[in-house]
């Protein structure tokens, strides 16, 4: 029997925040492909394997749509896309390439002092009031000052970051016009950053991106505007929500918090399975490029698409 097309989903209700695994489970078992008005009208694909084939064939399922890999789709002026995640392959995986070395294991490990020490600093600050709120007064400063060690910024910019990521991210729904204002002064602070690098011998990745070729061609602006921006904004909400999430379980399960200080050879495995778990990503989007057709649902061209990880990770 066809499933019904359309559900009441809305991922920034109350109801999803407090339990989405229940709403998730709910769609996987009854209606794998369907589609909700809210927020402009979208489909969402629940199962694993439905979300892993979508993922790898983006001839179909496209990412090259500026603002509508978030969902809500976000407005933009200019419309230009953030790099590369609203980029599709080839061009993605030059992008992706050309700074992969920033990313490796070996060079982030670099860092494990002075991200272990900015840890202790912090909550060394915290101690004497016996309490805090793990977001705002943990993850986020957290996350926002080891950025700036990492990209080779000052950290004093770190609580503008926070301030425009919060108006772009958290309140692009309710105020999109401030979420607007703060993407411009953001774009304004990364051509900044670039003109700076201009003639410098640094080694930093901004300098490094200035430096690109890609398909034989120096980047534009609008593309180093566009890797800036990702840069500064596409790893604040997956970290800082991954350490939210992560204290949030170990406070409840004491034993398990025991056990991980006892034995840390276990912490790489169960970080992995606290990411799966509680996925720090719930859902983006796609457009479809063309119509398909998934569980008897037709899907139309430039119709977008939630690609539901949080739900996927909890597949049976």
């Amino acid at each position: 029997m066809k499933c019904p097309k359309n559900v009441d989903f809305d991922h920034h209700s109350k109801k999803f925040v407090d339990d989405p695994y229940t709403i998730y489970r709910e769609l996987r078992d009854n209606r794998p492909a369907c589609h909700t008005e809210n927020h402009g009208g979208f489909w969402l694909l629940s199962r694993y394997d439905d979300v892993r084939q979508t993922l790898l064939d983006a001839d179909t399922f496209s990412s090259s749509y500026p603002g509508r890999v978030a969902i809500p789709n976000t407005s933009r002026t200019p419309p230009a896309p953030l790099i590369p995640i609203e980029v599709d392959p080839p061009l993605h995986t030059h992008y992706r390439s050309a700074i992969a070395d920033y990313f490796t294991k070996s060079n982030v490990n670099k860092l494990n002092g002075k991200a272990t020490h900015l840890a202790s600093n912090i909550i060394d600050n915290l101690l004497p009031n016996r309490r805090c709120d793990v977001v705002k007064d943990y993850a986020e400063p957290f996350f926002s000052q080891f950025l700036a060690v990492f990209l080779g910024l000052p950290a004093s910019d770190s609580n503008r970051w926070i301030t425009w990521a919060k108006a772009i991210f958290a309140g692009r729904v309710q105020d999109p016009e401030a979420a607007q204002l703060a993407r411009t002064e953001l774009q304004s602070y990364v051509d900044t950053i670039f003109e700076s690098r201009k003639g410098q011998q640094r080694t930093d990745i901004f300098s490094q991106i200035l430096q690109l070729t890609i398909e034989g061609r120096k980047l534009s602006t609008e593309e180093l505007r566009g890797f800036g921006m990702e840069i500064l904004l596409a790893g604040r909400e997956a970290t800082i929500d991954a350490i939210s999430n992560a204290i949030y379980y170990l406070a409840k399960r004491p034993n398990e918090q025991l056990m991980l200080i006892a034995d840390a050879s276990l912490l790489p495995s169960a970080i992995e399975e606290m990411l799966r778990w509680d996925s720090p990503i719930q859902l983006l989007g796609r457009v479809a490029s063309k119509d398909t057709t998934i569980h008897r649902q037709t899907i139309r061209a430039g119709q977008s698409i939630a690609i539901m990880y949080g739900s996927a990770n909890h597949d049976e």
